[in-house]
C-alpha cells in the first residue's frame, strides 16, 4: 500500500472505533449509574481515610481481580466493622446527600461536605452555639472517642485513624478552623488518588464490553483493513462518513469526564439508539459489519444460518484475533478516537492540498521546444 492508501485505511478503522467506543462508553456510564461505582468508589475512598487499619489491600493479581468484581457486585452498605464510616454516613448531612433509597449513598462531595461532619462526629450532640469546638475535639481526640453518638452510642476511632487525626489537630495548634482546613485537604488529596482508582475499573469495564460489543456486531479489526486496503471506492465512501460526522458532532464529547454530555439513564438511551440507527448503522452497510451470510446457496443445509446471522461465513481463528483489537482499540475511549480522528482528517487534508499544488504548478510549466542547430 502506498503511503497515501495507509492513511485512509487507518482513517477508517478509527472512525468506526469512534462510532463503537462511544457505545462502548455509553454502555459503560449506563452500567455505572445502575450500580452506583462512584458512589461505591466514594466509599472505597471513605473507608480508606476512616477506617485504615480495616482496608483490604488487593496485593496480589487474584486479589485485584476480586477485588475489582466486589465493586461491580458488593451493595452499597456500611457494616458494625466499620463503626466510624457508618457513622459518617449516618451523619444527616451526608445521608441526605443520597438520590433515593435504593442509591442510600452520595455520588459526590465537597470537602466541606466531609470536614462538617467530621467536625459533628468529633464535637458531638451536646455542641452548642457559643461553645468552644476545640475543646470539645479535644476531647474526642485524647479519649478517641466521638462525641457524636450513632445509634445512641458514641463511636470508637481506629487507632491509626486517630493517630492521624491528633497530628492534624497538632499541626493547626488546637485552632478548629485551621483544623477543618486540613482535613477538607485530606480529602481533597485522597479525591484525587481516588479519581485514578476510578479510572483504573472504567478501563476495565470498557475492556469487557469492548470485547462483547465486537462480538455481538462482528467487528473484526483484520478483516475491516483488509477491506479497506483492497477497495479504493470503500475508502472514499467511509472517509466521507468520517468528514460529515467530525462537522455535525463537534460539541458531542465532554473531554474532560471523558462521557457524553448527557448521562442520565434516559439521555444515555437515546444516545445509543440515535447512534445505532444512524451513524453506525451506515458504516455497517458500507463496510458489510455484522454476521449476515455471504454465500447463502453454498451453506444452504450445511450449517447454522439464516437471513441475518451465518456463523460459518465469519467465524474463524483469526475472527478472535481481531475481536481482542478491536476491543482494545475501544477500551481507550470514545473522545480518544474523536480527537485522533480529527488530527488524522487535517493530515490528510494538508497532503492532498499538496498534491494538487504540485499539478497546477506542473501544468503551469512551458512545454519545451526543439531548438534546431
Amino acid at each position: 500500500m502506498t503511503g497515501s492508501t495507509t492513511l485512509d485505511v487507518v482513517l477508517g478503522l478509527v472512525f468506526v472505533y469512534l462510532l463503537y467506543s462511544l457505545l462502548t462508553t455509553i454502555l459503560q456510564e449506563a452500567i455505572a449509574n445502575v450500580l452506583s461505582f462512584r458512589a461505591k468508589f466514594l466509599q472505597k475512598a471513605i473507608i480508606r481515610m476512616l477506617e485504615d487499619e480495616n482496608a483490604k489491600t488487593a496485593d496480589t493479581l487474584l486479589n485485584r481481580i476480586g477485588a475489582f468484581f466486589r465493586v461491580i457486585f458488593r451493595k452499597n452498605v456500611t457494616s458494625q466493622s466499620l463503626p466510624l464510616t457508618e457513622a459518617f454516613y449516618n451523619h444527616p448531612l451526608i445521608k441526605y446527600l443520597a438520590e433515593d433509597d435504593y442509591k442510600n449513598k452520595p455520588s459526590y462531595l465537597t470537602s466541606r461536605n466531609f470536614s462538617q461532619a467530621m467536625l459533628d462526629l468529633l464535637k458531638g450532640n451536646d455542641f452548642a452555639a457559643g461553645d468552644d469546638p476545640g475543646k470539645f475535639i479535644k476531647t474526642a481526640l485524647e479519649s478517641g472517642v466521638t462525641q457524636w453518638k450513632n445509634n445512641g452510642k458514641p463511636v470508637q476511632i481506629n487507632e491509626e485513624t486517630l493517630s492521624y487525626l491528633r497530628a492534624l489537630w497538632a499541626d493547626a495548634q488546637g485552632d478548629a478552623a485551621k483544623f477543618r482546613t486540613a482535613l477538607e485537604e485530606w480529602f481533597d488529596v485522597t479525591m484525587e488518588r481516588t479519581t485514578g482508582w476510578y479510572k483504573k475499573h472504567t478501563q476495565g469495564v470498557l475492556l469487557i464490553l469492548g470485547f462483547l460489543i465486537a462480538m455481538v456486531f462482528n467487528v473484526d479489526t483484520i478483516k475491516l483493513a483488509g477491506a479497506l486496503s483492497k477497495n479504493p471506492e470503500l475508502r472514499e465512501q467511509v472517509i466521507r462518513q468520517a468528514d460529515n460526522y467530525i462537522k455535525t458532532h463537534k460539541d458531542q464529547f465532554n473531554a474532560k469526564e471523558n462521557l457524553p454530555k448527557d448521562t442520565t439513564l434516559q439521555g444515555l438511551q437515546k444516545r445509543a439508539d440515535s447512534l445505532l440507527k444512524t451513524d453506525i448503522a451506515d458504516v455497517n452497510k458500507a463496510l458489510g459489519i455484522g454476521w449476515k451470510c455471504t454465500s447463502v446457496k453454498e451453506h444452504e443445509n450445511k450449517c447454522f444460518h439464516g437471513k441475518d446471522v451465518c456463523i460459518r461465513s465469519h467465524l474463524r481463528i483469526d475472527t478472535i484475533i481481531g475481536w481482542l483489537i478491536t476491543a482494545f482499540a475501544l477500551s481507550l475511549g470514545a473522545p480518544f478516537w474523536f480527537d485522533l480522528l480529527n488530527k488524522l482528517m487535517k493530515l490528510r487534508g494538508t497532503i492532498n492540498s499538496g498534491k494538487d499544488d504540485g499539478k497546477e504548478t506542473n501544468s503551469a510549466k512551458p512545454a519545451p521546444t526543439n531548438i534546431k542547430g
